[in-house]
């Protein structure tokens, strides 16, 4: 039998981020982990894929360097792509006031004016720069083994300077989020959409099921 092992270097491509519908997704498990060393471990995720056709996994890698190997008995061809994903906005993905709570009826307290709450819909404002999971390696600018220009670097996300509300009287409140000590809402928010890489495992020909390994230092 045959074994074909691949090493992929972690590439995000900047364009359109594509739905999480468009290819099927499979599940992945981490079969064992070795330690490494410096306080890093070897991860071994395996997948099991029906056949030829293109997958996603559900839990996509995230390799510390940005380098996974692939190893299957077929050829597998592996990518990483931007998938718009829907997950609870409870913190865990990077709860942002402006974004996870615009529309709904807020009630903020100040750290320093606890005695004056203010209150309104919050305004979708979004979040500027580049996506957060952009890995794009810097090359330095100057070493024994690059000598060429310096690539520009990644674009820094950040979070809007002020939050802001929208008041009954038409008004509109900017809100310091350093300042806030308390958002209090009518309702609890819903999923959320976030942009968050995803491995995608194209196998173009051969039949019957196969097992895909992935390795990454973590």
């Amino acid at each position: 039998m045959r074994r074909m092992t691949g090493i992929a270097l972690l590439i995000v491509a900047l364009g359109t981020a594509v739905a999480a519908g468009e290819v099927r997704e499979v599940p992945s498990r981490i079969e064992r982990v070795s330690l490494f060393k410096n306080g890093l471990c070897v991860v071994h995720r395996v997948a099991e894929l029906p056949g030829a056709g293109e997958f996603m996994l559900g839990q996509s890698p995230e390799p510390v360097h940005g380098t996974y190997f692939v190893t299957s008995d077929r050829a597998v061809l592996s990518r990483v792509v931007p998938c718009t994903v829907r997950v609870a906005a409870d913190g865990a993905g990077g709860f942002s006031p402006s974004e996870d709570l615009a529309g709904q009826h807020v009630r903020i307290v100040l750290r320093d004016l606890p005695d004056r709450p203010v209150e309104g819909l919050v305004v979708a404002t979004g979040r500027e720069g580049g996506p957060r999971w952009d890995r794009r390696y810097e090359q330095p600018s100057h070493s024994w083994y690059y000598a060429g220009p310096t690539p520009p670097a990644a674009p820094a996300q950040t979070a809007p300077r002020f939050l802001t509300l929208q008041t009954d009287g038409g008004g509109r409140v900017y809100v310091d989020p350093a300042q806030i000590a308390l958002i209090e809402t009518a309702a609890a928010p819903g999923p959320v959409e976030r942009i968050r890489p995803r491995l995608v495992l194209t196998v173009a020909e051969g039949e019957g099921p196969l097992v895909v390994r992935i390795s990454y230092l973590a």
